[in-house]
């Protein structure tokens, strides 16, 4: 994640600039590094911009600038370190190139991006608030999605008080990374009364900032916000009802699992989705409460809690599965199938082959219960699924044992044709 980026700059910093400068450092000029900046391979580049970074020599700015429409990233890397640790004086040539992407030596689009974003990250880690109305212009009116990141990002760290307001509104961004940016921007410079303000935003007119707000709570994650994320999940938006459950499952608080359970039924695929996701993410706590909802009227829920149950994995959801195998129709039977296999395949197999035998059971149910087997793979069930290959009347019973048989890996059938039995 670009995020990350920012703890890499400062570690190599720490760790790998050591490592980097040899011993005949002291011995050479900024003019010797100038050339070896302009003129040297990868690590002599690297190397050069470092130590023209320690000497803090402003004739050294200009050819770091230079480097910054490097194609090689890593001189990049350390072009960009080279002007922070040389400081203030480098932040009027960074909000120039900022604003032009090095106009006059950029060779293309491409390389004027580059500077950009190098420029943009350059000023947040110096920490210079001159640059605030500049990288909140970038924010607002770049075309490349890295520099607006990085605008975002930078004007957090230089905490600049006058972004909120633009903060707020890039909440509503098409661009993940960018949204991700604005959130942790908004954090940084609001610290604890960024909470407050994202739970108002909850109840904006445009729905893409509400839904940027309710995914940033997810970010903090505070149980104040629980209650105001559950009220907005009857909002008419989807994408607002999605991102809100997201958050819930996030902060994973045990008053949201009845009404995350309910979004089980929305609908929209995207909000029944993410609602799934979230209780799959707060783990055993909701096992009680889909075990009940196996038995709900409506047929969502019980599709939704069958299939959770799988991921959350606890075996005290067996028999109740098993029920729900029995009693559901075909889309229910074959999530309980599928997350019986997947919470404890010893002991749902005895079930299943019950289930096989009983020839009052009816053939749908038996043929799911030979595909269930089949996805459980135990070795116990060949018996009685070569008997009903061979023998069962029905013919999509057979089909499905044999499919599940091939699935355990037992199809060696006296060499006779799979087709002979079905």
């Amino acid at each position: 994640m670009k995020s990350k980026m920012i703890l890499g700059l400062v570690l190599s910093l720490l760790i790998i600039a050591p490592a980097l400068v040899q011993g005949d450092a002291k011995t050479k000029t900024a003019e010797n590094y100038i050339h070896a900046l302009q003129n040297g391979d990868s690590k002599a580049k690297c190397n050069a911009a470092w130590e023209l970074g320690k000497s803090g020599d402003p004739k050294a700015i200009d050819p770091l600038m230079s480097a910054l429409q490097s194609p090689d990233s890593n001189v990049r890397d350390w072009a960009v370190l080279a002007l922070v640790k040389i400081g203030n004086a480098s932040v009027n040539p960074l909000v120039q190139a900022l604003q032009d992407g090095g106009k006059g030596n950029a060779e293309s689009s491409h390389n004027a991006s580059l500077v950009r974003q190098e420029a943009a990250a350059a000023l947040g880690l110096i920490n210079d608030s001159r640059a605030g109305e500049k990288l909140m212009d970038a924010l607002a009116t770049s075309n490349d999605d890295s520099t607006r990141y990085w605008a975002a990002v930078s004007l957090g760290m230089i905490s600049e008080p006058k972004a909120t307001s633009l903060l707020v509104r890039t909440l509503a961004d098409k661009n993940a990374s960018i949204r991700g940016g604005a959130r942790w921007a908004l954090r940084a410079i609001e610290g604890p009364r960024a909470e407050d303000i994202l739970i108002g935003l909850l109840r904006d007119n445009n729905s893409s900032i509400c839904s940027g707000a309710a995914e940033a709570l997810g970010d903090i994650p505070d149980a104040a916000a629980v209650e105001p994320l559950i009220d907005v999940l009857d909002d008419k938006s989807g994408r607002v009802r999605a991102k809100a459950i997201e958050s819930l499952g996030k902060i994973n608080d045990n008053s949201a699992i009845e009404p995350l359970i309910g979004m089980l039924r929305d609908n929209e695929s995207e909000v029944r989705a993410a609602a799934v996701r979230s209780l799959t993410k707060m783990g055993r706590q909701v096992s009680s409460s889909l075990i009940l909802a196996l038995k709900n009227n409506d047929k969502a829920i019980q599709l939704g809690a069958a299939t959770i149950l799988g991921d959350v994995g606890d075996d005290g959801a067996i028999n109740p599965l098993v029920e729900a195998f029995k009693g559901g129709v075909p889309d229910v039977r074959h999530a309980a199938g599928k997350s019986l296999a997947k919470i404890n395949k010893s002991n749902s197999v005895e079930p299943f082959l019950q289930i096989l035998k009983e020839e009052n059971q009816s053939s749908e149910i038996r043929a799911d219960a030979a595909w269930a087997l089949g996805l459980m793979g135990d070795a116990r069930a060949k018996d009685l699924l070569l008997q009903v290959m061979g023998n069962d009347k029905d013919s999509n019973v057979r089909l499905c044992a044999a499919r599940a048989l091939k699935n355990i890996g037992h199809m060696q059938m006296h060499n006779k044709p799979l087709y002979n039995y079905i």
